[in-house]
């Protein structure tokens, strides 16, 4: 096979994961998962291994060091491989959970490693790769869902502790921003326990409000505690590396256009342009941004050398990426 036709199989294999779709079974039982989406996903990684397989067979010949495609489909045949046989193992599980996790675990996989190997076999090659940057892709998609978490956060957060004679009010309100969320275009880019989570929230809130649970108020009160416990822990979408990465570069990139030279009365367009990107950091900058405030550089100073602090861009600070 030559090397159009490998790069045609890795592509092949990356649609069959992108096919897969999670979302209708994340409310099902175990018999559902493994009759509907189970199959999906063994198929997928089929697919998978056979596109790998063929890649490593052209590459690796005795005689010389492999290239780099040789060693990467190695080593993301044997990941997938892993995957199948936890299926296997997973076979008669009675976790739906379970199962739909290590499903939806399996088609990441299978995403990252078509595209990787695919990328260095037209590198190798000469091909053109048309796959653009999956990093890139992911960080943009990482920004948004952060972003989101944290209109949530305030939306829900602003409401304030409800009071005994405002609790259906305020799960009304909850449940309706917990519908848009399901029903939104980045509801699938959420991580998988926060979906699950945000189902089940939706669940209890709905029976509260059509009074199955016997719509008592203080079982309502409990209820909005755990929402705003859930709530609380969407920040730690700002522990993944690539946003920390991205926030430390735009901090030290903003504070020093702002700061670092000639000194600035406004924000400059491009430098505004990213700094809108930090939102869901920091509970100060949405704050700002919310408002319409930053478009003048004096705004800024403070809140990005407190940013500079918590993202361990200070000497001797204690990094704290969270930024809350």
């Amino acid at each position: 096979m030559d090397p159009q036709h490998l790069s045609a199989t890795l592509k092949s294999a990356g649609r069959a994961a992108r096919d897969i779709n999670l979302r209708p079974f994340e409310t099902s039982g175990a018999e559902q998962v493994q009759a509907g989406l189970v199959p999906v996903v063994r198929r997928a990684l089929d697919v998978g291994v056979d596109a790998l397989s063929a890649v490593l067979s052209h590459y690796d010949v005795k005689g010389g060091p492999p290239p780099e495609v040789a060693d990467l489909s190695f080593m993301a045949r044997l990941e997938l491989l892993a995957h199948q046989q936890q299926l296997e193992t997973l076979q008669l599980a009675v976790d739906a959970v379970q199962l739909v996790s290590e499903c939806g675990s399996s088609k990441r996989s299978l995403l990252r490693s078509t595209f990787a190997v695919d990328r260095a076999l037209c590198l190798l090659e000469g091909l053109r790769f048309e796959g653009g940057d999956l990093g890139a892709f992911e960080l943009q998609l990482g920004l948004r869902v952060r972003a989101e978490y944290a209109r949530f956060r305030r939306d829900l957060l602003v409401l304030g502790q409800p009071e005994l004679n405002n609790v259906a009010k305020h799960l009304e309100l909850a449940g309706k921003r917990l519908g848009g969320l399901i029903d939104g275009d980045l509801f699938d880019e959420f991580r998988l326990d926060d979906r699950l989570m945000i189902h089940r929230l939706l669940g209890r809130v709905q029976a509260w409000l059509d009074g199955t649970d016997g719509r008592d108020t203080k079982s309502g009160l409990r209820l909005w505690q755990d929402l705003s416990g859930f709530v609380s822990l969407l920040v730690q979408v700002n522990h993944r590396t690539e946003l920390v990465e991205h926030d430390r570069a735009v901090v030290r990139d903003a504070l020093q256009k702002l700061f670092g030279g000639k000194p600035r009365t406004s924000v400059p367009p491009e430098v505004w342009a990213q700094l809108e990107k930090l939102y869901g950091r920091d509970d100060g900058v949405d704050g700002m941004l919310d408002a319409g405030l930053g478009q003048f550089a004096v705004e800024w100073r403070e809140p990005l050398e407190r940013l500079e602090a918590s993202l361990g861009l200070k000497p001797g600070q204690e990094q704290d990426p969270e930024g809350i």
